[in-house]
């Protein structure tokens, strides 16, 4: 029977490798005689006799070994927080797949030291439920998420399934979609779990009124025709050409069109001749459960126009030809927009 001094390090831990606690403590069983090691003490150093792994059953010895960072032959400093031993407990954690790690030495005769490596195993998903949505949105989220039998359940895993389901449901319309996922044992299969999402969906948003902010060379009206996929609600107390055009448009707010539709803005800016307007801010504000304020602020700038043009290098064709073809003269709006069509989008470009 041997002296057996147990060095205790035990992280208390979630995912990404955050800790909400770290601990280095040391504990000595009997024979009480034998002497606590304390972190006020010098520190020694030992050579890795051995690294023996427990706890875990569908990872070879030496795959979780080499999580560690630590080998056999390898020298550590024993007491030394922050050193070799605190590195390899937060390897483990880094990786995710683990609910608690213990590293302990279990032996200890001169110079060298026996490490044993502990490992609570993350449970894996033995069924998947969906609730409040239908098949067809159950089957696109089943080939988004990575949530499958067999896979095992991570805090990465979660937020990253949270994330695109709430992605998934603004791109339809539905901006403040409701999200749990909840885990709980099978007890059919021991280290399996079934897990649960729940999803409200919530109204679909949709636009209450679009608001600019230094705008003068373009009205209201035409920026908000610009944005092709943004629009209001209907309100015959707005301008009635908007109020028509408001009629037959989609109302609903998704994120995605939102950035595109703010790229419109400056594009119609360009083809207007002011090159140099810019988005100076914007915002989504909830007017109610139900719809959302927008707020654009922008900057137009100097509206340009076309003093000269030369071509460079045409001996087929002369200058007159090539002018009428690109169809722009001098004196014209600088057309930011005709000009890249004419030169490069259009069949006769």
């Amino acid at each position: 029977m041997y002296k057996r001094i147990v060095l205790f390090f035990m992280f208390l831990g979630f995912a990404f490798g955050a800790f909400a606690q770290e601990t280095d403590t040391t504990k000595v069983e009997e024979p009480a005689e034998v002497p606590v090691i304390s972190y006020s003490s010098p520190p020694k150093r030992y050579k890795i006799a051995d690294i023996k792994v427990t706890g875990i059953k569908n990872y070879d010895d030496f795959v979780l070994i080499g999580f560690s960072g630590l080998s056999v032959g390898d020298e550590i400093t024993i007491p030394e927080p922050g050193g070799a031993i605190t590195d390899a407990v937060k390897r483990f954690w880094k990786h995710g797949l683990f609910s608690d790690v213990k590293i302990l030495a279990t032996k200890i005769e001169g110079d060298q030291v026996w490490l044993e490596i502990q490992l609570k195993q993350r449970p894996r998903i033995s069924e998947v439920n969906y609730h409040g949505i239908k098949k067809g949105e159950r089957e696109d989220l089943e080939a988004r998420l990575g949530l499958r039998k067999g896979y095992q359940v991570t805090p990465n895993l979660i937020d990253r399934a949270t994330t695109l389901i709430k992605k998934f449901f603004d791109g339809k319309g539905f901006k403040n979609v409701d999200v749990e996922i909840l885990q709980k044992d099978d007890l059919a299969h021991e280290g399996e779990v079934i897990v649960d999402i729940n999803i409200n969906k919530n109204e679909k948003t949709k636009i209450h009124k679009i608001h600019f902010e230094g705008n003068s060379a373009l009205s209201d009206r035409e920026l908000k025709k610009a944005m092709k996929k943004t629009n209001e609600k209907f309100n015959l107390q707005n301008d009635w050409k908007s109020s028509i055009l408001e009629a037959f448009s989609t109302k609903k707010f998704t994120t995605e069109e939102y950035e595109n539709d703010k790229k419109h803005i400056i594009e119609k800016y360009n083809e207007k001749g002011y090159r140099d307007a810019v988005l100076l801010e914007d915002s989504v504000v909830n007017y109610n459960d139900k719809r959302v304020d927008i707020f654009l602020k922008v900057e137009e700038g100097d509206k340009y126009y076309l003093k000269d043009i030369n071509f460079v290098g045409n001996t087929k064709y002369p200058t007159e030809q090539l002018l009428y073809i690109l169809g722009m003269k001098p004196g014209d709006v600088y057309n930011q927009k005709k000009l890249n069509e004419r030169l490069t989008t259009d069949d006769d470009a």
